[in-house]
C-alpha cells in the first residue's frame, strides 16, 4: 500500500505535461517508444497516446485537473487505509510485545525485582513498548514510501538528463551527512531520556504507594520537593533528547534550498542552450523538488531509528534476560516425609553471606518456628525453601529428592504463604483469596473461618464481593492479613508457610487466629517466623537463628534454659509484658 502510494505520488505531476507543452505553444516530437520517454516530450507523448490532439488548451486543461483530482483521491483512500492497516497492526504488535514481555517478567528470579524499581519497570511496558511499536510503524511506513518516491523520480530525471540528475543527487546526498553526524548523539540521548524517565515513573510510583506514609509524617512538601528535584533532572534530559533531535529540521531545510537553488540554475542554463524544452525544465524542476522532499523524510527517518533504539534496547535488554533458577523436569509427588536443608549457605549476589552452614530437617507434620534478631537470615531462609533462590551451596530437599529437580510452579502448589507484607489485589475478598484456582464455596468458607475473617467479611458493604481497593487501601493492616492468610489455606495446602503472619493482627484476633493454627498444625505441616513468642511457645521444634547461623533447635522449655538468644527474648516480649506467666 505505502509502495502503490510512493508510485502514486511521483505519477501524479507528470499528468499536467500536455498542459504545459500546450501553454508554452511547444510542438514536440512524441517518443517512437516507451523506453525513449523523456520530461521533454513526455507531454507530447501523452497527446499521441491518448488521442488528444484536437482538444482545446482549456478543455485539456480541465480533463488533466480531474485526472489529477482522481489520482489524489485514490492517494487519500489508500492513505486512510494505509493507516487503519497500520494501526490496527500496531497495536497488535504493541499488545503481542506487552504480553512477551509480561509473560518473560514472570518468569524471572525474585531477584531480578529486588534489584529493579518497580516505575521503572512499569515505564518499559508504557513508554518503552508504546514508543518503539509506534515510531517503528512510522518509520517502516514512511521509508517504503521514501524510497518509492526517490527510486522513480530519480529514474525519470536520468532518463531526461543524466548530468543534472547525478548534479541533483549528488546535492541531496547531503542528507546522508546531516544523518551521519547526528546518529550518535540522537541515540546517546534518547537512551538517557527514557531511562531518565524510568526514574520519574518510579518517583510517582513511590508516592502513590507511600501516600499513606506522607500524610502520616506531613510528608507533602518534602514529597514535593523531591519530585520537584527528579522532574527538573527528566526536563534537562527531555530538553536535550529533543533539541538532538531538531537540529535536523533547520539542517535539511537549508539542504534541501540548497538543493532547489541548484536545481534552479542548472533548469535555466538547460533551457538555455536547449537541452530541456520549458515544459521540460518545469517539470525536472518539480520532480527534483519531489525527490528532495522524500530523500529529507527517508533519512529523518533512518534518524529517528537511532531515536526508538533507546527504548527498544532497554527492552531486548528485558528479554535479554534469564533466570538463574532453572526449572527442573520432576513433578513432585504429595508432600510424606520431610523438608531437608543440608549444610546451606547464601548470599544476595557478591556480599558476605546472609546464611551459613545452615542443617535443618522439616518433619512432615511438625510446626516448625524460627525465630531470632532482625537480619538474622529467617525469611532468606524461607525463600530458600520456595525455591525463590537457589543456595550459593548446600542442598535442600523434600522427601529425599533436590528441589532443583522439580517443576518450580508444581512444586510451589505443595505451599500456601503468608508473606510479611502482604499484597491484596484491586479485586474482590472472594477473588483476591480464590486467586487463580478453581471456585469451591465450602473451601471458601473454610478459609475465611480458619483465618478469622468471617466477621469482618460479612460485615462488609458487598460481603465476599466487596472490592479492596489497590493493595488493600479500603481494609485495616489486620484485615488485609487475615485475607491474606485465608488465601493460603484455601486449598488446603501440605505446607503453610507464615512470615510474621500475625504482626498486624491485635491481641484478641491473634488469640483466635492461632488457636486455628494450633488445629491446622494437626493437618499440615507449619513453617512460621514470629517476632512475637506467644505465638510460637507451643511449636513442636523452635529454631533459634543469629547472625546467619542456628544458634539452637528444641521446644520452649529447652530454650529457655539452653539458649541465652531466646530467653533474652522472652525476658524482654513475654516476662515484661506478662509477669505472671509461667515459664
Amino acid at each position: 500500500m505505502n509502495l502503490a502510494m510512493g508510485v502514486l505520488l511521483t505519477v501524479r505531476p507528470l499528468v499536467i505535461a500536455p498542459v504545459l507543452d500546450g501553454i508554452a505553444g511547444a510542438n514536440n516530437t512524441p517518443a517512437a517508444s516507451i523506453g525513449l520517454v523523456t520530461l521533454n516530450n513526455l507531454g507530447a507523448t501523452l497527446v499521441n497516446l491518448f488521442g488528444l490532439d484536437e482538444m482545446t488548451v482549456m478543455n485539456l486543461g480541465i480533463m488533466v485537473a480531474c485526472i489529477y483530482f482522481a489520482i489524489s483521491a485514490v492517494i487519500a483512500g489508500l492513505t486512510l487505509s494505509g493507516h487503519y492497516l497500520t494501526v490496527s497492526v500496531r497495536t497488535a504488535v504493541a499488545r503481542d510485545l506487552t504480553l512477551r514481555l509480561h509473560r518473560h517478567f514472570l518468569l524471572l528470579p525474585v531477584g531480578f525485582f529486588n534489584k529493579h524499581k518497580a516505575g521503572d519497570l512499569v515505564s518499559r511496558f508504557t513508554n518503552d513498548v508504546n514508543v518503539t511499536t509506534t515510531s517503528l510503524d512510522a518509520i517502516t511506513r514512511g521509508i517504503i514510501k521514501s524510497v518509492t518516491q526517490v527510486v522513480l523520480t530519480a529514474f525519470v530525471l536520468f532518463k531526461t538528463d543524466a548530468m543534472f540528475a547525478t548534479v541533483t543527487v549528488g546535492i541531496g546526498a547531503i542528507h546522508v551527512l546531516i544523518t551521519k553526524s547526528l546518529g550518535a548523539t540522537v541515540l546517546r540521548r534518547s537512551k538517557t531520556y527514557v531511562s531518565q524517565l524510568g526514574v520519574l515513573s518510579a518517583a510517582l510510583l513511590e508516592t502513590i504507594n507511600g501516600v499513606r506514609v506522607i500524610k502520616s509524617f506531613a510528608g507533602e512538601r518534602y514529597e514535593a520537593k523531591r519530585m520537584n528535584d527528579v522532574a527538573n533532572t527528566f526536563r534537562g534530559y527531555l530538553r536535550r533528547y529533543r533539541i538532538g533531535t531538531f537540529y535536523q529540521v533547520p539542517a535539511r531545510m537549508l539542504a534541501d534550498a540548497l538543493v532547489a537553488t541548484v536545481v534552479l540554475v542548472l533548469v535555466f542554463y538547460a533551457v538555455t542552450e536547449q537541452r530541456l524544452t520549458l515544459a521540460g525544465a518545469a517539470l525536472f524542476f518539480f520532480l527534483s523538488q519531489q525527490m528532495s522532499a522524500p530523500i529529507s523524510e527517508l533519512f529523518s527517518n533512518i534518524l529517528r531509528i537511532q531515536e526508538l533504539k533507546g527504548c527498544a534496547e532497554r527492552i531486548i535488554e528485558t528479554l535479554n534476560v534469564e533466570s538463574d533458577i532453572r526449572d527442573g523436569d520432576r513433578v513432585p509427588e504429595k508432600f510424606s516425609r520431610d523438608i531437608s536443608v543440608r549444610n546451606v549457605s547464601f548470599a544476595y549476589e557478591r556480599h558476605d553471606n546472609v546464611l551459613s552452614n545452615i542443617d535443618l530437617t522439616v518433619k512432615r507434620g511438625e510446626f516448625v518456628a524460627v525465630v531470632g534478631p532482625s537480619g538474622a537470615g529467617k525469611s532468606t531462609l524461607f525463600d530458600l525453601i520456595l525455591r525463590f533462590y537457589d543456595p550459593k551451596s548446600g542442598v535442600i530437599e523434600i522427601d529425599g529428592v533436590d528441589i532443583k529437580k522439580f517443576r518450580q510452579r508444581i512444586y510451589r502448589q505443595q505451599f500456601g504463604v503468608v508473606a510479611q507484607e502482604s499484597l491484596l489485589f484491586n479485586d474482590s475478598v472472594k477473588a483476591n483469596i480464590i486467586y487463580s484456582r478453581p471456585e469451591d464455596s465450602s473451601a471458601l468458607d473454610y478459609a475465611l473461618s480458619v483465618a478469622n475473617a468471617s466477621g469482618f467479611v460479612d460485615s462488609l458493604p458487598h460481603g465476599v464481593e466487596t472490592v479492596v481497593g489497590d493493595r488493600g487501601i479500603r481494609l485495616s493492616g489486620g484485615q488485609i492479613q487475615r485475607i491474606a492468610m485465608a488465601r493460603a489455606v484455601y486449598a488446603k495446602p501440605a505446607i503453610l508457610v507464615l512470615d510474621e503472619a500475625t504482626s498486624s493482627l491485635d491481641t484478641e484476633s491473634e488469640r483466635a487466629v492461632q488457636d486455628a493454627l494450633n488445629k491446622m498444625a494437626e493437618e499440615m505441616t507449619v513453617l512460621a517466623i514470629a517476632h512475637r513468642l506467644s505465638t510460637v511457645i507451643h511449636a513442636d521444634k523452635i529454631v533459634v537463628l543469629s547472625g546467619g547461623k542456628i544458634e539452637a533447635v528444641g521446644k520452649h522449655s529447652e530454650l529457655l534454659n539452653e539458649c541465652p538468644t531466646y530467653r533474652r527474648f522472652y525476658d524482654q516480649q513475654l516476662v515484661s509484658n506478662f509477669p505472671n506467666m509461667p515459664e
